[in-house]
Parts: structure tokens; C-alpha cells; sequence
């Protein structure tokens, strides 16, 4: 289903066909796509919240034994039947904008590999990932980020995982050898800023995930205890323009694939519930933990 009209769906096959309907499924019809959906886990249909344009990512190269295969990003009108070229060797590609971040509605932002020769699949960490931004429909291309781990939308804010080089070489690629993890949140797409943590909760020295965040703040949990003991952390809560985070709560559980016991309750703006470890001392001797729920009113204030 199209994220933004609930009018266009689409079916995608494991060929380069695919079909559509403009009228609820009443009426479907098919169209070729640029290539056969991409198998790199990539999504393959983005949808621009404002119009039925599409972005596509799919395998090309990987017929039979390629050598050479490679996701490449097309942008799509008229349901698929006028098409663009993006980029090759993308691992995320999708419109800037979505109903709460109002930001340029031709706005496309990838992640692409600065490398772009031989199979994907083979890539490894010597072959960075930059963030580009392609306005007017990407025919302005700026590269906003030389190395990234990745990005996402969350209401208004973007936020990107950016690996920073500490002796400023902007060609270091190594992501544990001089280097540096920072969290960078924009507003309006094109200008960012990092976050500020409280001391020692820094996310260069401490595995964090972005929780769901709807109510003008960010919501983010760093993992202070992990293998080969148990896995908790801390919730932290930005300020309303997502630079500036304090401790929300403490001890906070995830597992050990990074799964936070974090909910978020729809319809019930300001109530949150967690699950926090109750029994830290015994815990890290028993490997067994005891969970307790919170739940606030007031947004984790």
C-alpha cells in the first residue's frame, strides 16, 4: 500500500514486472520496472508523501552467476511508467520529506557506496558509505556526509550515524581506528547538527538505538551494560530541536539483538512505558534479571 494514499497499491513479483491499482483494487495493471526487486534488503518502493512518484531499488548485474551485481536506486512518475536514474550501489534511498518532517517535497537523500566497482556483497568496511541529498528530483546532488553507518525519519527530525575522522582526513575508512561516532539531527535537510549527551554516554563509546520519537523530542536509548554481561542502558530525551539530550531513565532493558522494552502508546500522547531491570547487583551474578514496568504521563520528563 502507498504509505500516503490509500488509493495506489502496489504488487511486486520476482521479476522485473509489477502491478498496480489507482482505484483501491478495483482495477489493477502492470508495468515493467526499471529491474527485478533488489535482494540486499533494501526497500524497493519509497513513496513521495505528496504524489504517486516512487522510488525503486533494484538488482542489476546479478543475472545467473554475475560477477558484478549492485543495487541502483530509479525514480519513478505516472506509477512507474516515466523513470530516472538515481544511483548505483545503494544501500538506503528515500524521499527527505514524510508527513511530519516539511521539509522540500523534491528532496532525495541515499546512502551509496564510495567505491563503485565489483559485487556489492563482497563490499567491507574499507569501502565507506557517504550520504548524498539530490534536490529538484536529485538533479542538484551535495554530498552532506563523507562517512555514514546509516539514517532514518523520525516526525520532523532526520537523523543520521555519521563516522567522524579525529585526525580530519576525510579518506580514513577504518570505523575503529581513529575515528569517531556522532549523531547528527537536522530540521530542514540540508543543515545538521550534533547531538550533545550527558558525560560518559557518548555514542562513540556506546551502542545506541533510536526509539520511536513522535511528540517534538527524540527518544534514545544507550546500551551501559552489554555481553559479555547483560544487556540494559539508559533512555535519553532530546530537546525539541534533537541536539540536546538528557537521562530520561535509567537501566532500561534490550536484549541481546537490540530490542528495547520501550512502547510508545498510540492515541495516548505523553505515555510511555519501559521495562527496567530491577535487580542490577544480583543480576550480573545470576545472569537473570528481573524486570519492572514504568510508565510515565508527561513524556519522560
Amino acid at each position: 500500500m502507498h504509505t500516503h494514499m490509500n488509493q495506489l497499491a502496489y504488487l511486486i513479483t520476482d521479476s522485473d514486472k509489477f502491478f498496480y491499482t489507482t482505484d483501491g483494487g478495483r482495477d489493477w495493471h502492470s508495468l515493467s520496472a526499471p529491474s527485478p526487486p533488489n535482494s540486499f534488503g533494501v526497500a524497493v518502493l519509497r513513496f513521495q508523501p505528496c504524489s504517486d512518484y516512487l522510488i525503486w531499488v533494484g538488482n542489476v548485474g546479478c543475472a545467473g552467476t554475475a560477477g558484478n551485481c549492485w543495487a541502483e536506486a530509479q525514480f519513478l512518475r505516472d506509477n512507474g511508467q516515466s523513470r530516472n536514474f538515481i544511483e548505483d550501489y545503494v544501500v538506503n534511498c528515500d524521499w527527505a520529506r514524510n508527513d511530519e518532517h516539511l521539509v522540500d517535497w523534491m528532496q532525495i537523500i541515499w546512502e551509496s557506496y564510495r567505491n563503485k566497482q565489483g559485487s556489492q556483497s563482497a563490499f567491507g568496511r574499507d569501502n565507506v558509505l557517504q550520504l548524498i541529498s539530490g534536490r529538484d528530483y536529485f538533479d542538484k546532488k551535495t554530498k552532506l556526509f563523507e562517512h555514514v553507518i546509516g539514517f532514518t525519519k523520525f516526525s520532523e527530525f532526520l537523523i543520521i550515524a555519521e563516522v567522524r575522522s579525529l585526525d580530519h582526513d576525510a579518506l580514513s575508512t577504518q570505523a575503529d581506528v581513529g575515528n569517531a561516532l556522532d549523531l547528527q539531527v537536522s530540521l530542514n535537510g540540508r543543515t545538521f547538527a550534533a547531538g550533545q549527551f550527558p558525560p560518559g554516554m557518548h555514542p562513540n563509546t556506546h551502542a545506541y538505538t533510536v526509539l520511536e520519537s513522535s511528540t517534538g523530542s527524540i527518544f534514545l536509548h544507550m546500551t551501559m551494560s552489554e555481553w559479555p554481561n547483560l544487556f540494559w542502558g539508559n533512555l535519553l530525551k532530546s530537546n525539541s530541536n534533537g541536539t540536546y539530550f538528557g537521562l530520561s531513565i535509567e537501566n532500561v532493558n534490550r536484549n541481546d539483538i537490540g530490542f528495547i522494552d520501550f512502547e510508545k502508546l498510540v492515541g495516548l500522547d505523553g505515555t510511555v512505558m519501559v521495562n527496567v531491570v530491577a535487580n542490577l547487583a544480583e543480576a550480573t551474578l545470576s545472569r537473570s534479571k528481573v524486570l519492572q514496568m514504568q510508565i510515565t504521563h508527561n513524556d519522560g520528563q
